[in-house]
């Protein structure tokens, strides 16, 4: 299955595609179903707003993000994804919750873009570090783009 072609520019726009699938009759390509893609990309950008649980990433991991930083810059925060990142150890609490419903995820993901817009997004990664509220917006854009191109409408 094809994965769909998206650019979001803000996360009105993340949370405007999402609202326009419907309910009933999606697919998803990849391991994760529609709601868990919602799912998932919605604790990220909550995190960003709440905070992160505590983790303890591990140096090889701290190195690897911050040498990809210095190679792509600023670049990183507007270059499509690839899928296929593994979570590494100890980052298991951005796995989406099994079996969410479409409608709990799709309110989740509306409940935290609307807490980034009027909190704003200051928490530190455990791995990258402080982006501040305008990085994180491109960073979560790229985010969704990748996992919501797994989203598919039913067949017409």
């Amino acid at each position: 299955m094809e994965r769909r072609d998206l650019t979001f520019n803000s996360l009105d726009e993340v949370l405007a595609d999402i609202k326009a699938l419907p309910a009933e009759g999606l697919t998803a390509a990849g391991k994760w179903t529609p709601a868990e893609n919602v799912e998932h990309v919605s604790k990220a950008i909550g995190y960003t707003v709440h905070g992160f649980p505590d983790c303890k990433p591990s140096k090889i991991q701290k190195v690897l993000f911050t040498t990809m930083v210095k190679l792509f810059g600023r670049k990183m925060l507007t270059m499509k994804l690839s899928p296929g990142i593994k979570f590494p150890k100890g980052m298991e609490f951005f796995e989406p919750e099994k079996g969410v419903a479409w409608d709990e995820a799709v309110r989740r993901l509306e409940q935290n873009i609307a807490d980034a817009k009027t909190k704003k997004m200051t928490h530190p990664s455990p791995v990258a570090g402080d982006l501040g509220h305008e990085k994180w917006t491109l960073m979560h854009c790229r985010h969704a783009e990748l996992h919501f191109s797994f989203i598919h409408p039913p067949a017409a």
